[in-house]
């Protein structure tokens, strides 16, 4: 089986000055693992890629196509060897992370919603308060007003105003 990184193009047969730049850089993160500028435990990305070479990314995405999909390549390939090296615990313990990182997603979701619904409610009961506090105090003043008509001595009526106080 012929590995990706082993079909990395040697710089000397490179007429290109960027693509050398390139195939060395390459080189220098896939084979040697001696990069001179990311650190060695940065993932192995097209941006990785264009640090270490000192290229723009367009370099990388639409001048030198060949090249960026032979890093992604080799990049997964190591990926894939590293995932099989791992034991049976690490890789277990792993989809354990993965499931409780899912799950605290999901906890995190409905906590925002629950959030929001809470302020809402918030909300409603500080509007129905103050509409509760109006109409009592616009109540009062209708009762004191027929209170006030229902106590001239012309009319006769035997009508007390409503207090707020309970009587004992």
């Amino acid at each position: 089986m012929t590995l990706h990184r082993d079909t990395i193009p040697q710089v000397a047969s490179e007429r290109d000055a960027e693509r050398k730049k390139i195939i060395a850089a390459m080189r220098r993160l896939l084979i040697t693992a001696k990069p001179r500028v990311v650190p060695l435990e940065d993932r192995l990305v097209i941006d990785t890629l264009r640090r270490e070479a000192d290229v723009t990314r367009s370099a990388l995405t639409h001048r030198h196509i060949d090249l960026k999909d032979l890093f992604l390549d080799c990049a997964a390939e190591r990926e894939q060897a590293a995932r099989n090296l791992r034991s049976p615990n690490e890789v277990a313990l792993e989809e354990q992370v993965d499931n409780l990182k899912k799950k605290n997603r999901d906890i995190q979701t409905r906590a925002t919603h629950w959030e929001g619904a809470a302020r809402d409610l918030a909300r409603t009961v500080a509007a129905l308060q103050m509409l509760y506090a109006t109409a009592s105090a616009r109540l009062d003043a209708i009762i004191a007003n027929v209170a006030l008509d229902d106590l001239d001595p012309t009319t006769g009526a035997n009508v007390s105003p409503i207090s707020s106080k309970r009587r004992k």
